[in-house]
Order: C-alpha cells, then sequence, then structure tokens
C-alpha cells in the first residue's frame, strides 16, 4: 500500500504489478486495456474468457482471470476476485506450471493483504515463496522477501521486517533493479517511520522515490508522495504533509487506485484532526470509510473506525466514540495488528475514563500498556540496526575484495616497489573497515540507549493519568472492588488514601532511611496489611514499589535541564532517597534499562506521541 497506516491504522499495499499476461496468437503479450471504461472493461474480460472457455485454452484462461481482477479488481469486489484467482490456481495446478503456481499465489496475497485478510496473505506468500526457492526464481524470491516484510511491519515485528527488506535489497543490487531496488528501499523506510527515525525513513524512502521517477513509475512514485507526507505529519509540518497527499491522489485517481486513494484521504483526515479542523476531518474520513466497506477492506475500516473515535470523543459524543473504537480493536484482533490494537485501547481507556467507568479505563490502560512493552523490545531495536549493519558490512567487504583481486592482476605486472604499496593499500582498507565497525557499533548502542531513553519518558507521562484514575477508583463503593478477607474495604481505602498522598504528594520516598515498618506506621496500620495492600493494587513489592518511585522521580531530575544540567548524579540520587551512588547505578538500570549517565546523554525532550498515521505500502 501506500503503507498508510501507522500506529493504530492499517497498511494498504499497493496494486500488484501484472506477474503474467495473455498470449496473443503471434506470441506476444498483451496487458489488456486498463483505460477502457468500467462497463467496456467488464465486458471485454468476460468476453475473452467466455472464448477462452469454449476452445478450451486453460493455459490462457488462468492468465485472462488473473488479468481481470488486476485490471477490474474494484468493479469485482473482494470475493469475485478471491474466487477468479482460486480457479486460476486450479487450473495452473492441474497445469504443473511452477511459475504460473507461484505468481497465483502472489496475487492471492496481493488481494488478501489488501483487504485485511492478513493470516491468509502469509500463508500465500510463503507457498509462493517455497516454488520461487525450490527453482532457484532469484528475483521472484527477492520479490516475495518484500512482500513478507509488509506483514511483519503490519505485525510490529520490525526486526523480522528489515531482515527481508535487506535479503531482497541484496538481490536486487546484483541484478542490478533499479525498480524493485525502489521498492525495498521504501520498505526500509516504512520500518523507520515505524521507529521513529524519521531522518532515516526520509533518507530511503526520498531515495525511492527519486529511482521511481527515474523508471517513469507513476504509482511507485505515488506511493513515495504518501510516506513522506506521513513523515511530515510526525514533524508537525502539516502544510507539506497535506501538499503531498494530495498529489498522491491525483495519481491514484488518474490510475483508478481505490487502496491508494482511501489510504490517502484518511491520512488526510488525519492531518485535519491534528489542525483542530474536526468538520473535514470527518468528511474525508468517512470518503474513506465508503471505500473501506465497499472492498471489504478491515484493517481500513478498522483503523477508521478508531480516528473517527478520537473525533467523537473530542465533540463529547462518548457513546458513539464507545462504539467505533469497540469495533476497531474486534477487527485490529482478527487482522493480527497488535501495533494498531495498543492505539485502540489507549483510546478505550480514555474514552472510559471520561464516562465514568474507571475500573474499566484502569483495566483498559494496563491492557494497552502491557501490549505495548511485549511490542518494545531493545534487543529487537538493536537487531534491527545490526541487520542493516551486516548489510553494509558485506557490501563493504565485497566492493573492497573486488578491488584486492583487481589489484593483484595488476601487481604481476609492475615491480616490487608496487607489491609494498599494495600492502599499505591492503592495510589501509583493513584500517578503514574496522574504523567503520567500530562506528557503526557505537552508532547502534547509541540508538538502543535512544530507544529505552524515550520509553521511559513515555512512561513517566503516562504516570499521573494512571494515579489519578486509580485515586477515583479508591472512591468506588466495596462491591466494586475485591478485598482481602483480612482488613475490610474501608480500612483498606483510608490507607490506601494516605499511602498516595505521602508518595505523591510529600514524596516520603526520598527518604533514604524509609523502611515498610516506618511507612506502616506512618499510615497507622502494621507490617503485613501494608504488604498486602501493595502487593494487591500495586502487583509488586514493597521495596520494588519504593524503589521504582526514587527511578521515577531520579528522572524527572534528570530530564529538567534547570536541575539535570546543573547538580551532580550523586546529589540528585540522594535527593531522589539513594543512599549510594553505586546502589542508585544499580537500581536506576533495572528498572530503565540504562544507566544515569546513559540516559542523560540521551535525552529527547521533543513530545512522545503514539504514531497513528497511514503508511502506504507496496505490492511487490
Amino acid at each position: 500500500m501506500c503503507y498508510q497506516h501507522l500506529a493504530g491504522g492499517n497498511l494498504v499495499p499497493l496494486d500488484s504489478l501484472p506477474f503474467m499476461a495473455v498470449q496473443n496468437g503471434n506470441g506476444s503479450v498483451s496487458s489488456g486495456n486498463h483505460q477502457l471504461p468500467n462497463e467496456e472493461k467488464m465486458r471485454f474480460h468476460q468476453e475473452l474468457i467466455d472464448s477462452l472457455q469454449q476452445k478450451e485454452d486453460f493455459k490462457n484462461l488462468a492468465i485472462a482471470y488473473i488479468r481481470m481482477v488486476e485490471t477490474a479488481k474494484d468493479e469485482l469486489g473482494y470475493r469475485a476476485s478471491d474466487s477468479l484467482l482460486h480457479e486460476a490456481l486450479k487450473i495452473n495446478l492441474q497445469l504443473g506450471n511452477p511459475q504460473a503456481i507461484m505468481q497465483t499465489y502472489n496475487e492471492l496475497f496481493f488481494l488478501s493483504f489488501n483487504t485485511g485478510n492478513n493470516k491468509q496473505a502469509f500463508n500465500y506468500a510463503k507457498e509462493a515463496l517455497k516454488i520461487a526457492e525450490e527453482h532457484h526464481y532469484q528475483k521472484s524470491a527477492a520479490i516475495i522477501y518484500s512482500n513478507i516484510s509488509l506483514m511483519y511491519i503490519r505485525q510490529g515485528d520490525y526486526e523480522k521486517a528489515n531482515e527481508y527488506n535487506f535479503k531482497s535489497l541484496k538481490v536486487f543490487q546484483q541484478i542490478d533493479d533499479t525498480l524493485q531496488m525502489a521498492r525495498s528501499k521504501l520498505s526500509i523506510g516504512l520500518v523507520y517511520i515505524m521507529l521513529k527515525d524519521y531522518d532515516k525513513a526520509l533518507q530511503n524512502i526520498g531515495e525511492a522515490r527519486d529511482d521511481f521517477i527515474a523508471v517513469g513509475d507513476e504509482k511507485g512514485y505515488s506511493i513515495s508522495l504518501t510516506n513522506i507526507g506521513l513523515i511530515y505529519i510526525h514533524r508537525k509540518d502539516f502544510k507539506l504533509a497535506l501538499r503531498h497527499f494530495f498529489e498522491a491522489v491525483q495519481i491514484d485517481e488518474q490510475y483508478n487506485d481505490s487502496y491508494g486513494i482511501s489510504s490517502n484521504y484518511t491520512n488526510i483526515g488525519e492531518v485535519y484532526y491534528q489542525l483542530g479542523n474536526l468538520d473535514k476531518a470527518t468528511q474525508y474520513l468517512n470518503q474513506a470509510l465508503g471505500i473501506y466497506q465497499k472492498f471489504g477492506d478491515k484493517s481500513g475500516l478498522a483503523t477508521v473506525f478508531l480516528k473517527l473515535s478520537r473525533i467523537l470523543t473530542d465533540q463529547g459524543r462518548l457513546h458513539q466514540a464507545l462504539d467505533y473504537c469497540t469495533q476497531s480493536i474486534a477487527i485490529f484482533d482478527q487482522t493480527d495488528e497488535p501495533v494498531s490494537k495498543k492505539d485502540a485501547l489507549a483510546q478505550l481507556a480514555i474514552i472510559h475514563q471520561k464516562l465514568g467507568n474507571y475500573q474499566l479505563a484502569l483495566n483498559t490502560f494496563r491492557e494497552a500498556t502491557e501490549l505495548k512493552d511485549s511490542l518494545f523490545d531493545i534487543d529487537k531495536a538493536a537487531k534491527i540496526l545490526m541487520i542493516e549493519e551486516k548489510y553494509i558490512n558485506e557490501r563493504l567487504t565485497n566492493e573492497n575484495l573486488n578491488l584486492r583481486y583487481s589489484n593483484d592482476f595488476q601487481q604481476l605486472k609492475i615491480d616490487g616497489q608496487k607489491n609494498l604499496n599494495r600492502t599499505y593499500l591492503i592495510a589501509l582498507i583493513i584500517l578503514a573497515l574496522a574504523m567503520a565497525i567500530i562506528i557503526i557499533q557505537l552508532r547502534k548502542k547509541n540508538i538502543a540507549y535512544k530507544f529505552i531513553t524515550r520509553k521511559n519518558l513515555e512512561l513517566m507521562k503516562k504516570e499521573q493519568e494512571l494515579k489519578n484514575t486509580r485515586k477515583k477508583i479508591d472512591r468506588l463503593s466495596p462491591n466494586d472492588r475485591k478485598v482481602a478477607p483480612t482488613i475490610t474495604p474501608d480500612e483498606k481505602e483510608a490507607i490506601m488514601m494516605r499511602l498516595d498522598k505521602l508518595l505523591d504528594e510529600d514524596k516520603i520516598f526520598t527518604r533514604s532511611d524509609l523502611t515498610i515498618e516506618k511507612l506502616a506506621q506512618r499510615l497507622s496500620t502494621n507490617r503485613t496489611y501494608l504488604s498486602q495492600i501493595i502487593n494487591e493494587m500495586y502487583g509488586k513489592s514493597y521495596s520494588n514499589l519504593i524503589n521504582e518511585y526514587r527511578v521515577k522521580e531520579a528522572m524527572k531530575l534528570l530530564s529538567d535541564p534547570d536541575i539535570g544540567g546543573r547538580y551532580s548524579i550523586d546529589a540528585i540520587a540522594k535527593d531522589s532517597g539513594f543512599n549510594s551512588i553505586s546502589n542508585f547505578n544499580i537500581v536506576f538500570k533495572k528498572f530503565s534499562g540504562v544507566t544515569p549517565s546513559v540516559f542523560i546523554k540521551n535525552i529527547d525532550y521533543q513530545s512522545l506521541t503514539p504514531s497513528d498515521n497511514t503508511l502506504k505500502f507496496t505490492n511487490l
């Protein structure tokens, strides 16, 4: 697609490339007339199919089925298109043509992917890849690698996505296929959008755009425009974002590309929402919704439902917002899109909170947080960088080996002094490679640390909201909460209220000599009851609770430029309640994933907001 959805969105691949075409009597290939009016187009295909059926020309009949889906899928709809492709698959399986079978699986992949049937799409891609690898169809295998990467992007597995992206890019560079290299770069750019590395995203997608222009691929150019528009949304340059989206729409309309049009309408709606123009946002989102409903695009429907839910929430129409948001979560479950589901759950928690359903709000927020934590894996983030580095290192090694072999050949013709020069050259190459590897490794580590720091700062922002919600829950009736039989609900509520005040307002955790006994004494209870309450309400031990508060306090101080830049780490550790710098370093790294010094170096003061735009994918 247009990878037009990001967090909270759906991925919409582009139309598939014409892998096959009907053969004319002279053996030449004809792709059919894409510019025919809809009625004439359908009549042309139907007459061709009837003729081939009468002649029992099954090979070309299978091709005709595929061509009909490629050029008239908007008129056919999902079910009819799926039926025709399965008829083509049945014929090709009977004929035993592996290339035709593989290409039919590819077409089924495109159709399923475009309509949000992700599990089916994955199965079709795997079947196609099995044939490509078995028969050594190098280029076809690389194209399928790119398609599989789109599936992993949709599922939030960016490590796997880039693994397949760089596998495909390596093949396309070996065979010098500019068009397919552009598509691989585009997909790599999508991964970096998801990882919020917008500089790298713009670099890769910009290169893809230029390559599409060079080979005259207007639809690829349109996809690039859409995804560059997404980057400008994240950079808050809404004017440039709209300009890219509207230019992409013009191209999509020229090619009658409904998937591209709907993806861009979704993104345009998002821009107007960000600008506070809710009427225009609703207008474009409803236009996208109509297209998604027409073609049964589940991912697209869920994406628009979520965005409309946000608008309705802002307008105070909470029950309608609840309905749309609930529908989006159900669909994201079906389409196996955990990243989008996480954003929908976060929105659902907001709606429940505004409706006064505080227990539901807390439960939903926790579910969203758990899902987010399961998706974020710092080891995976580092591995993504290692995949790119491995690819770069292999290219450097191959280029330098070629240079060395060329030099060896020349050295046979020159004297001993030239041999010495060759030795110097090889030494310089080895030194350059070593320096490149060291630089890349340091860069990988720094980017990984930035991931951890950003995650911690984002969690800090959410913490206060969760605390406020919990306070409201504490005011619910005793029947609304489960309590242990050893302490009455009234006693528990009183202790919790006092504990909240001591932690949030008095910051008692900053006392380095604080113990559970001293805290229990301040709360007019005993150690056993206090430990029980902390375990039930926070899901953790006393020591972990206090240390977590201390680390979060330290992170707040360190991230404040007026404090972190003026005071030493030792001073901030003591102000946060730690009695030694060594203990502070150990506990800080345990809860945040990095040491305090690394945290300071990698602080990003930009606003941390979830991504919720529609990426534009390409079918390869």
